[in-house]
């Protein structure tokens, strides 16, 4: 499965967000004025195919992961969860 990565800090340094990653387009999700509005978008991505896959990215990370459900058509995203935000 196609995941969007993220990390908390930033990440539109160049540099991937975690290793293995790939640059692509892919869709993202958001709500505006009560409406899901969905647009293509480049950023990180990377292919995980196993429950063992994604427990190596959380272990390699070094921080917690966040895991987001994908809206209609968009991709789930994981964000590194390295900075504060709210």
């Amino acid at each position: 499965m196609k995941f969007r990565v993220t990390r908390t800090s930033g990440g539109e340094s160049g540099e991937p967000p975690i290793g293995g990653c790939s640059k692509s387009v892919g869709h993202i999700g958001f709500m505006r004025d009560g409406m899901l509005i969905v647009k293509e978008q480049e950023g990180w991505f990377s292919e995980i195919s196993s429950l063992e896959d994604l427990m190596a990215i959380c272990l390699a990370s070094g921080s917690d992961v966040i895991l987001s459900a994908p809206y209609n058509g968009c991709e789930p995203t994981l964000e590194i969860y390295d900075g504060y935000r709210e």
